[in-house]
């Protein structure tokens, strides 16, 4: 299992170099069919976590996507999360999707970015604001989304 700034290395590397494969420049199909190089296993403070690390190119802005879900447990603890959000994705601009599926909690976290990679602030209908430990994200309804995973 690898650590935490091990897998940010790798699977951001790994995004960069799959973005002519990533939804929207592919289908979700194709998509489907990468999952398994686009996510590792990494242990946080004790958690084993499966973590998935997307980029997208919609042309003038990219997106950045992380899934966690907990691999033996129920949840991922959010002050576990966030080491791996802000990691990953930073602390500006942060969104966050939340599923149940077969009894495990899913987290889908997106940061917007322009074409020199800074965060974009993301408006829209059922969104609402939270802050935890002064960062500051917004907590997206989750039946807007494609769920791949």
């Amino acid at each position: 299992m690898k650590t935490l700034n091990e897998s940010v290395d790798r699977l951001k590397i790994m995004a960069d170099q799959l973005i002519p494969y990533s939804y929207p420049k592919t289908s979700h199909e194709i998509q489907k069919k990468l999952i398994l190089l686009k996510q590792e296993f990494i242990m946080v403070d004790g958690h084993q976590i499966i973590v998935h690390f997307n980029k997208s190119d919609y042309g003038n802005y990219f997106v950045e996507t992380l899934k966690l879900k907990s691999k033996n447990g129920s949840f991922v603890p959010f002050s576990v999360m966030m080491k791996v959000v802000i990691r990953f994705l930073g602390s500006h601009e942060l969104s966050l999707m939340e599923y149940v599926k077969n009894d495990k909690k899913l987290y889908f976290w997106t940061v917007y970015l322009n074409t020199r990679g800074c965060p974009l602030p993301i408006e829209g209908d059922n969104i609402t604001k939270h802050t935890y430990e002064g960062i500051n994200y917004k907590k997206m309804d989750s039946s807007q989304a494609n769920l791949l995973w």
